[in-house]
């Protein structure tokens, strides 16, 4: 199984829509994906499908409450969900001296059988959610929308990621950089092409050639708790997602 963690410190990025993408695009390739929803909010878990009996399976995870088969569900058609919920938000003060808390996905991650891909969304800081995400992941997208502030902590991201990789998880890498809400008739997405080539280039990663172009379907979608390809299968967003999950090897 391969372990796949979208991230990003700035919230709008377009994390969930991104980790939606994938998911859908590597269900719909045949293969068997289990979704991890690391973000309080739960928009991943709310979109896929929720059981809302069940919302709460990651914090009972990270809590060592639950053995993983006890809180996968099962959504049908090689898909299977660990939901997120607002409880998310108090895990990280009820374990603050627990020793060990930040492997406890990987952990639970570990007793995962038959799946494919395990794509995991996450909440915009580098807290224990987070943390925890990236300890249990091979690889890390990071989704930056393509503005002028999007940038600022990203060499801080990368130095978090470089230390959980020294101490916790020494198989972790990012895998690239995606540019989202991108529209290329601006000066300013053509100069954070150049900004975030850079920035790659200094942190040994790379900028994905797949770019999700500003699309307002991508919104309604969101608000709609709709997938993209289900709400607007036509639109550029979802021929860009798929070439994101090509230059993943998803497809």
């Amino acid at each position: 199984m391969v372990t796949i963690t979208i991230a990003n410190k700035k919230g709008g990025s377009g994390k969930t829509s991104t980790a939606l993408a994938l998911v859908d695009a590597a269900v719909r390739a045949g293969k068997k994906v289990l979704a991890v929803d690391m973000d309080p909010q739960g928009n991943l878990s709310a979109t896929l499908g929720a059981d809302r009996e069940l919302v709460g399976s990651a914090e009972l995870l990270l809590k060592k409450e639950a053995r993983l088969e006890d809180y996968v569900q099962d959504l049908g058609g090689g898909l299977a969900l660990v939901a997120g919920s607002g409880e998310l938000v108090d895990v990280e003060l009820q374990l603050i001296k627990t020793v060990g808390k930040e492997m406890r996905l990987a952990e639970a991650l570990a007793q995962a059988e038959g799946y494919d891909f395990c794509i995991i969304d996450t909440p915009p800081s580098t807290g224990l959610l987070t943390v925890a995400a990236l300890c249990a992941t091979d690889k890390v997208v990071i989704a930056a929308s393509a503005d002028a502030y999007a940038a600022d902590g990203y060499a801080e991201l990368a130095g978090d990621i470089a230390s959980i990789k020294k101490y916790y998880n020494p198989g972790l890498n990012v895998d690239g950089i995606l540019l989202t809400r991108y529209n290329e008739r601006t000066t300013l997405a053509r100069q954070m092409i150049k900004e975030y080539r850079d920035l790659a280039e200094a942190t040994g990663t790379r900028l994905y050639n797949a770019r999700i172009r500003e699309c307002i379907a991508v919104r309604e979608a969101q608000y709609s708790h709709k997938l993209l390809s289900e709400y607007d299968a036509g639109c550029n967003a979802v021929q860009d997602y798929r070439g994101l999950a090509k230059e993943l090897g998803v497809l």
